[in-house]
């Protein structure tokens, strides 16, 4: 997370597909952010802190979803590349 407290894992357990999973450093609580009905890949906090980019894995395509990091709505973003956008800052 951006303030250091806590890190974002997947981790499959208790479900068929990798949920996104909030860890925190201090206590060892595992909290769920996260569960689509498909894998997620992994996720990035946005540098700001505001928003959080997942990458998921829907019937084998891989898709980039935007969420804002405080409410976990998900953002409309058109334009977004179709695909695994590897590339992601700021």
């Amino acid at each position: 997370t951006p303030d250091g407290a806590a890190l974002l894992l997947t981790a499959d357990e208790g479900r068929e597909f990798a949920a996104l999973w909030r860890l925190d450093l201090a206590t060892g609580t595992r909290t769920t952010v996260l569960t689509p009905d498909w894998d997620i890949l992994g996720a990035h906090y946005s540098r700001s802190g505001k928003y959080l980019v997942v990458a998921i894995n829907e019937e084998a395509k891989y898709l980039n979803r935007v969420y804002d990091a405080a409410t976990m709505a998900e953002l409309p973003m058109p334009g977004m590349p179709p695909g695994l956008v590897r590339g992601k800052s700021g």
